[in-house]
């Protein structure tokens, strides 16, 4: 799991509608990149009810996300706030079908 300095508040981030946002989109993920001013990178993850209906395969797909970014050491690098959508077509496919296509969103961003 991510330490908590680098997640991002994302109640927080919808509510800046003036930054300039860019969105990549992908076959199960959306991401979106804003840039900060701070030193290092936040990363956020949405999934919502509709792709799974169960909290706790929600919660699972959030830890291997932000696992897959602690792996990748992405928090690292400066300056970028990034929110990740799961799509609905996620609900679809296997969670290791998931986790391979991440990482070439996340090299884009």
């Amino acid at each position: 799991m991510l330490q908590k300095i680098f997640r991002l508040p994302i109640q927080e981030w919808m509510r800046d509608k003036k930054s300039k946002t860019i969105a990549i989109k992908g076959d199960f993920f959306i991401a979106r990149k804003r840039d900060s001013d701070k030193n290092f990178s936040r990363f956020g993850v949405l999934v919502s009810a509709k792709v799974f209906k169960s909290a706790v395969k929600r919660n699972r797909i959030k830890r291997k996300i932000f696992e897959t970014i602690r792996a990748l050491e992405l928090s690292q690098t400066p300056g970028k706030d990034v929110l990740i959508s799961v799509l609905p077509v996620a609900a679809n496919f296997p969670e290791e079908k998931l986790m391979e296509s991440l990482p070439i969103i996340l090299k884009q961003i």
